[in-house]
């Protein structure tokens, strides 16, 4: 029963969505598949491609505020896909406290972490807690290049480990939590890759899930300047990561757990230019307001980081975020962005509806 009305919600999601990306007719405003909520920019890591880690007072609101919003979105989007992510989310105190309650209210509540913090203990009450999936950031397959993108000495070992206690304790308590891998491509680790899916899948983990780099977060770094540092893929690299990301092509097509669709991965070679002759022209129109909506750690609730906020949780509920005016008038201009072609992070892919169907089977086996 409750699998039928999962499927019913979805199904009449669907159809809403395909409605208003055509008409917006606000009796047609349909509810994001996909919730990002993150709460602080607290972490633990010092990422070469991050410098969340150097805010000294990051803000935060309480529990109390996130506890709302995660009641509301039990009763507004119930069956939708939420994504907790930080900073690091398993820093004790509030960050934890905001996870584990979205997963006692929300079915299908997923978590980014580093994995520095899941030690035994921790592995055993995240896996008791119900998650539907644990994303684990590590970009590479080599102490020295995990170490140095993570800029933490202990970095490889520690989050090698979190892997391997996950999958024994989901085994041992026969969970259906999934367990996924989550590197970002980059100049520095791309050669790595195909032997860290080789290692995802020998330690009996669930996926690999790729994003290319991108502009230094939360920093005033350009594309054109990502392209000119070393975390862009160079000139004198090309042809060899061009092979790797066939590599990865052909392995995706032969079973390895590879949650990339193969065009996506073909678009990743586009957009760090490898492709041969003229790169591809993607004719499309972004409709990330159809399937996405992120909630900021100062409240801010935004189809996209590119656009401002239409609303916050301190003033505004969700529902009535969504279906403001200004909200509306923000999609139409979402449909006119130019920036579609760099937007590819794992949040910002375009999937089909068979690609949303197969990442939801997958996530509830």
């Amino acid at each position: 029963m409750k699998l039928i009305r999962i499927f019913f919600w979805h199904g009449w999601n669907l159809l809403k969505k395909n409605i208003y990306s055509v008409f917006f007719l606000d009796s047609f405003t349909p509810i994001p598949s996909n919730i990002y909520i993150i709460p602080s920019q607290r972490c633990n890591a010092k990422c070469i491609m991050c410098l969340n880690w150097r805010e000294k007072t990051p803000l935060e609101l309480s529990f109390e505020t996130w506890q709302l919003v995660i009641d509301e979105l039990a009763y507004v989007a119930p069956y939708s896909k939420i994504n907790i992510s930080g900073g690091e989310i398993l820093l004790p105190g509030l960050l934890q406290d905001i996870a584990f309650y979205a997963a006692r209210r929300l079915p299908y509540t997923g978590i980014v972490t580093n994995g520095f913090l899941l030690n035994k203990e921790m592995v055993k009450k995240v896996v008791a807690a119900g998650f539907s999936n644990v994303n684990i950031s590590i970009d590479g397959n080599s102490e020295k290049i995990v170490n140095m993108i993570r800029g933490r000495e202990y970095a490889y070992k520690t989050t090698l480990k979190a892997m391997e206690l996950l999958a024994k304790e989901i085994k041992r308590t026969k969970s259906h939590m999934k367990v996924i891998i989550k590197p970002i491509m980059m100049g520095l680790n791309f050669h790595e890759l195909p032997d860290l899916v080789r290692k995802v899948q020998k330690n009996g983990l669930h996926g690999v899930y790729f994003q290319p780099i991108e502009p230094i977060y939360n920093s005033k770094q350009t594309f054109e300047e990502l392209k000119k540092s070393s975390l862009w893929i160079q000139k004198k690299d090309k042809f060899w990561a061009s092979q790797i990301i066939d590599e990865l092509i052909e392995m995706k097509k032969s079973g390895f757990p590879i949650i990339n669709e193969v065009v996506n991965l073909e678009e990743i070679k586009d957009y760090f230019e490898l492709s041969e002759g003229k790169n591809k022209i993607f004719l499309r129109r972004c409709k990330i307001d159809l399937s996405n909506l992120f909630l900021f750690h100062g409240g801010g609730i935004s189809f996209c980081e590119s656009f401002p906020s239409i609303g916050n949780i301190q003033k505004n509920t969700i529902k009535e975020a969504l279906f403001s005016q200004k909200a509306k008038a923000q999609r139409k201009l979402i449909r006119r962005c130019r920036q579609i072609n760099t937007c590819l992070s794992t949040c910002f892919i375009q999937k089909s509806p068979l690609q949303q169907m197969k990442l939801f089977l997958m996530l509830n086996k």
